[in-house]
């Protein structure tokens, strides 16, 4: 869909991200071993293949720098729902 946009000179993109959460309550050992975790996954040559593979772009964010991500997020999707008048 988005190729039929620039097909047509309209410069959109779009990033299909995804999260990892965990509940209230984790501590911050538990914090730093599932960003470890995950991190080491990331930066494995096996992530890194289907990176390539896929033609996918790395916007990896662990930790405060996720977390801000997310505050920023939410910020502009509950604007742009505001001025259209879904929120």
């Amino acid at each position: 869909m988005f190729r039929r946009f620039k097909e047509q000179g309209v410069d959109v993109e779009f990033f299909n991200w995804r999260g990892v959460f965990a509940p209230p309550g984790v501590s911050a050992q538990q914090k730093k071993e599932m960003i470890d975790l995950v991190t080491a996954m990331v930066k494995s040559q096996g992530w890194q293949d289907e990176l390539k593979k896929r033609d996918w772009t790395d916007i990896f964010l662990a930790g405060d720098a996720f977390d801000g991500f997310i505050k920023m997020e939410t910020e502009r999707v509950t604007d742009t729902l505001k001025k259209i008048g879904l929120a």
